[in-house]
């Protein structure tokens, strides 16, 4: 009964005019989905038996345990958040070189960003893997944090370059494999974008990205949680400063952050199952002995497209 449920919870939530006006968005959802959906040459490679495969899975294993697992421990005993991960990246890049990457740093203006890239000895005309890896830290009231397993998201796309590579190089196999160091991920502006823009992933035939979790599961049928769109939304509230003992003369900024937020609250019940709204108020006023005249509401908005938002 339970999924029964869950269906008709969605069939109810959604009008003929939202369906009508996310029409499109959905088509070109399911037209990305169908280009997506592994052909049955790639399913008749994943299952087969592949010796050479399986060595190469069971080398990333060894230099994850080996090697790797430590540098994701070390990243995770010092947290940078984003735009300032510099000791990640000096110890993620200088590990590179040592697997005979070239770097660039500070890709696309970010200081913080960076592409490595390998070429096989036997040349650069096999295909072009895009490894992305991520090593930026949460923010929090007691200082910087991995919450959200960043630290290990870069050791462990270096394991399966790393063996990847070791292949390629002693069966003679061509093509290249680049590793795109992307910061700020919890953070606006979003870096993805500004690499996309300036063409940084220009050449790659494919783009991985792995990230950790505490179970499997998709939310839904399709991308799932896994490409959820998200606005980083900032609401100011400005209202007129005056003393407590004489509130009345002011214009309490706060009370109307306070209350937006309330409201925005009260609406959770009606939203979709895959819909996420996460909202602080990171400025609430100077002293509680004045009537705040500045407020500022910050929201991460996640959603599946954008006409349901």
């Amino acid at each position: 009964m339970t999924p029964l449920l869950l269906a008709l919870a969605l069939v109810t939530q959604s009008t003929d005019i939202e369906r009508e006006a996310a029409a499109g968005i959905l088509r070109q959802i399911d037209s990305l989905e169908a280009r997506l959906k592994p052909t049955e040459n790639a399913q008749r490679l994943a299952s087969r038996n592949d010796p050479a495969r399986d060595r190469v899975l069971a080398r990333v294993a060894t230099v994850w345990n080996s090697e790797l697992q430590g540098v994701s421990d070390w990243i995770g005993h010092h947290p940078e958040v984003g735009w300032h991960e510099f000791q990640a990246v000096d110890t993620l890049t200088t590990l590179l070189r040592t697997y005979g990457f070239q770097i660039d740093t500070g890709v696309a203006g970010m200081p913080t960003a960076f592409v490595a890239r390998w070429t096989s000895p036997a040349g650069a005309g096999g295909p072009t893997l895009g490894l992305i890896a991520e090593y930026d830290a949460l923010r929090g009231t007691q200082g910087d944090f991995h919450g959200d397993q960043h630290n290990a998201q870069s050791p462990v796309a270096f394991a399966a370059a790393r063996a990847l590579i070791e292949y390629m190089r002693d069966a003679r196999v061509p093509g290249r494999v680049i590793i795109y160091g992307t910061p700020a991920e919890e953070v606006d502006p979003p870096a993805k974008t500004i690499l996309w823009k300036a063409g940084v992933f220009k050449g790659a035939d494919i783009l991985v990205r792995s990230h950790s979790s505490t179970e499997a599961r998709r939310d839904r049928p399709g991308f799932g949680v896994c490409c959820l769109n998200i606005d980083a939304v900032k609401y100011t509230f400005t209202g007129r400063p005056a003393h407590q003992l004489t509130a009345w003369n002011g214009r309490n900024a706060l009370e109307a952050a306070v209350q937006f937020y309330s409201a925005v609250d009260h609406l959770r019940s009606t939203w979709r199952p895959d819909h996420r709204v996460q909202g602080v108020i990171p400025e609430g006023g100077i002293a509680p002995n004045v009537v705040p005249d500045h407020t500022v509401v910050d929201y991460f908005i996640r959603f599946p497209d954008e006409v349901y938002l």
